[in-house]
């Protein structure tokens, strides 16, 4: 049993970090438009979207966090992919959280 562990830990893997990383950028600058669709004319629906391309955003990140948590050896040190991952995700965090308040203030 713990060889069989240790075989899919040593195996190579084809991780798409840089993959994962461009698409959590992309979700970046989708949130950066959806602040700007909000602010331009305020709603539900537009608050509602920046939430689900924060949960969307999160998801990507949970994901790339268990892959680099599970991978041996990382095309870039593993906590600077952390690092850069964890970057994004905050401040995709701090776009919707300014949705948020902009709603609870009625701003």
């Amino acid at each position: 049993m713990q060889m069989e562990w240790l075989r899919r830990f040593f195996k190579p893997k084809q991780n798409n970090f840089m993959q994962m990383l461009v698409q959590q950028g992309a979700y970046t600058v989708t949130a950066v438009e959806a602040l700007q669709g909000y602010l331009k004319k305020r709603n539900e629906k537009k608050s509602a979207y920046a939430r689900e391309v924060e949960q969307q955003a999160d998801e990507i990140q949970r994901i790339f966090v268990h892959e680099l948590m599970d991978t041996f050896v990382t095309p870039i040190d593993r906590e600077d992919l952390f690092a850069l991952t964890r970057a994004l995700d905050n401040f995709i965090d701090y776009v919707y959280d300014t949705v948020e308040e902009l709603e609870i203030f009625q701003l």
